[in-house]
């Protein structure tokens, strides 16, 4: 009688195609752990993945919320520090050719040479309407306040892409408890125009951590 399915020789098990029993068993055990192995690799990439996006939105909020470049740099001659906290405008002014649309900043800046004071500088070339020897007029509202008229005065290198507040602890007071900031200045052939920084958070940093 011919040998139908399985054919015993000695303690081993041959099964059709030539492979034992055991070999086969082994095989499966072998793919049902890969196979685990397999689902815990994915388990443990999605987990990853979860990580990495509650991460990037932490960095994205934390750049969000932190508006202000905080610098300090030290006097070789006097080693005596100028600190300065500057926020970048939300809006560009549009100027005409051959200038070209540009954003600002607004800054404070506490220095041993030039005392302290609060300037607003493009960020590109451009014109503004601000004399170095005469002072001149810009409009500043903080939040949904009253528009105030305050004085200005250019530098006294002439340049014409920068202008200085005058009264910086009034600035600087009404700075840390507004949100936005708004400031409009007048441009060469391109009349007045409103630069809205976001003031939100501004506070100066201690030394070793912390603000004041």
């Amino acid at each position: 009688m011919a040998a139908i399915g399985l054919v015993v020789s000695g303690c081993g098990s041959v099964a059709p195609g030539g492979n034992s029993a055991e070999q086969i068993v082994s095989a499966e055990l072998g793919n049902s752990q890969a196979s685990n192995l397999s689902e815990a690799d994915r388990a443990v990439d999605a987990v990853n993945e979860a990580l990495d996006v509650v991460g990037n939105e932490a960095g994205s909020e934390e750049e969000q919320a932190g508006n202000w470049d905080y610098q300090t740099q030290t006097d070789p001659l006097t080693d005596k520090e100028t600190r300065t906290a500057c926020v970048q405008s939300t809006n560009q002014v549009q100027l005409s050719p051959p200038y070209e649309p540009t954003y600002a900043r607004l800054c404070l800046r506490d220095s041993p040479q030039f005392g302290r004071d609060v300037y607003v500088s493009l960020m590109g070339d451009g014109q503004i309407l601000c004399r170095s020897y005469e002072d001149c007029d810009v409009q500043v509202r903080f939040d949904k306040g009253p528009v105030q008229t305050m004085a200005a005065v250019g530098p006294s290198d002439h340049s014409t892409d920068m202008f200085f507040i005058r009264g910086r602890d009034r600035m600087e007071k009404a700075i840390r408890t507004a949100d936005q900031t708004i400031i409009q200045a007048e441009f060469y052939q391109d009349g007045s125009q409103s630069m809205i920084f976001p003031t939100e958070g501004f506070s100066w940093p201690k030394a070793g951590g912390g603000s004041e």
